[in-house]
């Protein structure tokens, strides 16, 4: 019996200079790639959220020059008459707009128009921002259904927004459940 733990203690004095098994090293390995694979699914719902955050404060200033925009000129842009649901969607990065650069005078369609009169009113530039963090417009409409291709949400009534497509910009009568708009009225 003297003889088996006089073995024994020097097995375990013996694998206790090696370091570690190469088992055991893959088992750190491993636990080190799933801790960081949670860390990384985190930082991306946080990149996510401040995305959208940071889009929700672009709409709120739009909303903002807008209103600017209507008290100077008395139109939206492209010359709308303001709160007409049968507008089309206008992307709010062009010049036509009006809101950063002063649009030229014309016809744009759709009873829309700039009139010498509204433009001599023109005190812009309104906003600065028109492109959302995924590199498309931001886009004023005016007959906009929230949800409408959202299964699990219940689709609100056609209401005049400012709205960005969101991450896949997939958009223009096409919303889908990724749309980041903010209501005008």
């Amino acid at each position: 019996m003297l003889q088996f733990n006089s073995d024994f203690y020097r097995m375990v004095n013996k694998s206790n200079n090696n370091g570690f098994t190469v088992i055991e090293a893959l088992i750190v390995v491993g636990l080190i790639g799933i801790i960081s694979v949670f860390i990384l699914v985190k930082l991306d719902i946080s990149r996510q959220h401040s995305q959208e955050s940071r889009t929700q404060a672009d709409l709120v200033q739009a909303r903002k020059a807008l209103a600017m925009l209507l008290s100077d000129t008395g139109k939206w842009p492209n010359g709308c008459e303001p709160f007409k649901k049968e507008l089309p969607p206008v992307r709010l990065n062009t010049i036509q707009a009006g809101l950063v650069k002063k649009p030229v005078i014309g016809d744009q369609g759709d009873g829309c128009k700039w009139l010498e009169e509204d433009l001599e009113k023109w005190d812009g530039p309104y906003i600065d921002r028109v492109i959302d963090l995924w590199g498309n417009s931001y886009y004023l409409n005016s007959d906009y259904q929230p949800y409408r291709n959202c299964p699990n949400i219940a689709q609100e009534p056609s209401v005049s927004v400012v709205l960005s497509f969101g991450p896949n910009g997939q958009g223009l009568n096409s919303y889908d459940c990724d749309d980041i708009f903010l209501k005008l009225k």
